[in-house]
């Protein structure tokens, strides 16, 4: 959790945006972006959001995130939040 806050904290990541280039991880077998990383729970960085409040539709199908994406010309992460 340090190292993550230290990068958080870095201002070099921040100077032209957030950067999500590899790291060096603190267990030095490998090198990730902050936003590759396995969170507890769901979360990433994003440049914008899609946003629907109470859709009722339940989970997305994986033919709905194919038709985003396709709109969108990116790939998407999904995150839910139930407030």
């Amino acid at each position: 959790m340090d190292w993550w806050l230290e990068q958080m904290g870095d201002q070099d990541n921040w100077d032209n945006g957030f950067d999500l280039d590899p790291l060096d991880l603190p267990c030095g077998h490998s090198a990730a972006s902050l936003n590759a990383l396995k969170y507890d729970f769901d979360q990433g960085f994003s440049r914008f959001i899609l946003d629907a409040m109470n859709p009722n539709i339940g989970t997305l199908s994986a033919d709905q995130i194919a038709q985003f994406e396709e709109i969108l010309g990116c790939p998407i992460r999904i995150i839910y939040q139930h407030i």
